[in-house]
């Protein structure tokens, strides 16, 4: 269901015309979301004329329904992604992120960007006391990647749980207003951007982008940054699987929690933000995550996570002011895919799963460096055509088979309430 998110209530981006005419530029852009916006701010920056094409507006889609979390650590549990890839390919992954979220920072600060970016803690606590044992797993996994952390055995204020690690230096955004400065920067650097101008083909003989109104722009590079792969490649279709993530914005007492991202043990897990306002905290909070070919009634999805809202909070006060859902690319190895798959010069970005605003600038960043001719330490480890371990694919498959039984068949058959109960009150 698409609905206005905070991020757009509170933000409104600047438009841009239909493409009207052919053009040619150093590299096109498919699609303005974070990725196209970041991949253009570094390419322009580097004196490479860029032009976007994108098919309804800017950050119409995934990008304004993040929760705009900014964390090294990615969806795929670290013991796992160790047992997986090995000490120094993890290790690897984690830098990739934590240098992303640098990019985003010095943006901010060299543009002076008000975006309420804020540094702050990740912390991923246990759901119930049974479940504060795998926390001991992933707080060894992260002192052998060097992740600065800390575990405690007791529970954090202000909510329900059994314990937690709190991961330093991690951060938020505003992502709406942080584009809407990058645009300003885009804008002084003649790049072009074209809203209502989908795209309906590649045509790699020529190098051209061909919009559904027959208009055509050309470039040396063509970089797909749409959510899901343009075109559907048969070699990348099979490499990724849609899911669907529900979203509650609410108001709590001012306070009440302390200021950060928090993430859950459960699987699927369930996660939430905080940011404090002047008389309230607004807390975003998300999960009931499933696969988006299962039919089920998202009044269903929404009902089960304000009961868990209601379940952590306890007696404590909220209001729900807001909801929405949105959609999560999973790949089939816990990797998103960045980088060419057959021509050298035409590149995708996708299968984000839950780290899109990170891997944003993790794609910019490759899709800068090979453009210019650099090296790239991260291009190995999200090339397209990497081949798909068994391990990977094994983890994955659990992976999906809990947030089966445990998110979409749970909710499948819940019994929708005849009334929808009033919330508490902030």
């Amino acid at each position: 269901m698409k609905t206005p998110t905070l991020w757009v209530t509170t933000t409104q981006l600047p438009t841009y015309p239909t493409i009207s005419k052919d053009t040619t530029s150093d590299v096109v852009i498919i699609g303005a979301g974070l990725t196209g916006i970041l991949s253009a701010y570094q390419l322009a920056k580097a004196g490479k004329s860029v032009v976007i094409l994108e098919k309804n507006s800017i950050a119409d889609g995934a990008t304004h329904l993040t929760t705009a979390f900014l964390t090294e650590i990615i969806d795929t549990d670290l013991a796992k992604l160790i047992d997986t890839f090995g000490i120094e390919i993890s290790k690897n992954i984690i830098e990739a992120h934590a240098k992303a979220i640098e990019l985003i920072e010095t943006i901010v600060k060299e543009e002076k960007i008000d975006c309420n970016f804020k540094r702050c803690s990740n912390y991923v606590y246990a759901h119930s006391d049974a479940a504060f044992g795998n926390l001991l797993g992933e707080y060894d996994a992260m002192a052998t990647l060097g992740i600065e952390a800390h575990l405690s055995a007791d529970p954090l204020a202000g909510f329900k749980n059994f314990g937690y690690i709190e991961v330093y230096n991690q951060a938020k955004f505003h992502p709406i207003k942080f584009i809407r400065g990058v645009l300003n920067v885009l804008n002084k650097h003649k790049v072009e951007i074209y809203e209502k101008s989908e795209v309906d083909e590649i045509e790699e003989s020529s190098m051209e982008a061909i919009a559904k109104n027959g208009k055509r722009v050309s470039g040396k590079w063509i970089l797909a940054t749409t959510y899901e792969p343009f075109g559907q490649p048969i070699g990348l279709f099979f490499k990724k699987g849609m899911y669907t993530t529900y979203v509650l914005e609410a108001h709590v007492r001012h306070q009440m929690i302390r200021e950060g991202i928090y993430e859950d043990t459960k699987n699927p897990y369930n996660y939430f933000r905080i940011d404090p306002a002047a008389d309230f905290d607004t807390l975003i909070i998300g999960g009931q995550d499933h696969r988006s070919e299962i039919p089920i009634d998202p009044e269903k999805n929404f009902e089960a996570l304000e009961e868990y809202l209601q379940e952590i909070l306890e007696d404590r006060e909220y209001s729900i002011v807001n909801r929405w859902d949105g959609p999560i690319l999973e790949s089939s190895d816990g990797l998103a895919f960045i980088g060419p798959h057959k021509n050298l010069h035409i590149m995708h970005a996708f299968g984000f799963s839950g780290n899109g605003m990170t891997y944003a600038g993790i794609s910019a960043s490759i899709f800068h460096d090979l453009i210019l001719g650099k090296k790239n330490k991260f291009f190995e480890i999200y090339r397209t055509s990497r081949v798909l371990g068994p391990k990977a694919m094994i983890s994955k498959a659990v992976d999906y088979g809990g947030k089966f039984i445990h998110g979409a068949t749970k909710n499948v058959f819940r019994r929708k309430k005849k009334g929808k109960s009033d919330n508490k009150k902030a």
